[in-house]
């Protein structure tokens, strides 16, 4: 199957379940954020996307997305 067609089913699949249509590696960014929540550690998720390294540069900052858990929130009016 050509990668256009894959785009093409994907987005016509978003639309029936009433979904926004997103690009396709914007799905796969929300299923890297949301995998270590239901089970698999980051090591296990990195590998599955193909990365080298368990640690890419943006799970040192943030862990697929998301703000660490050891670093504070932002209050808001702080930058």
């Amino acid at each position: 199957m050509s990668p256009e067609r894959v785009t093409e089913e994907f987005k016509r699949l978003a639309r029936a379940a009433g979904l926004p249509v997103i690009k396709l590696h914007e799905a796969r960014h929300t299923a890297a954020t949301l995998a270590p929540e239901s089970g698999p550690n980051v090591k296990t998720v990195s590998t599955q996307l193909g990365h080298a390294d368990e640690h890419p540069p943006t799970t040192r900052t943030r862990t697929f997305g998301r703000r660490s858990m050891t670093r504070p929130p932002r209050r808001r009016g702080t930058s």
